[in-house]
């Protein structure tokens, strides 16, 4: 596997309160079958970072479509870069 890092930002609001349930269980079930290591809101909540691990970015591709954010139309921009990890997290 490889780790991808996958950053977007929000369009619409409106649209990403009513899937926010939906996305956070999506991201919890992706989390527990291995593909996300780890994601989260930017500070400033224009958008979000999502680190994957995934065979390549086709994966990450599919991991976009199935997002009900993308659904809904709440993100755009899907930024997707390769990453090569030197330092793996502790634990």
């Amino acid at each position: 596997m490889s780790h991808f890092l996958l950053e977007y930002r929000y369009i619409d609001m409106d649209a990403r309160s009513r899937a926010r349930a939906e996305h956070l269980d999506y991201l919890h079930r992706l989390q527990a079958e291995g593909t996300v290591v780890m994601a989260g809101p930017l500070g400033d909540t224009s958008g979000a970072v999502l680190v994957l691990d995934v065979a390549d970015e086709a994966a990450v591709q599919d991991v976009i479509a199935g997002d009900p954010y993308t659904r809904e139309h709440a993100t755009a921009d899907h930024r997707v870069r390769a990453w090569n990890v030197v330092v793996p997290a502790q634990g």
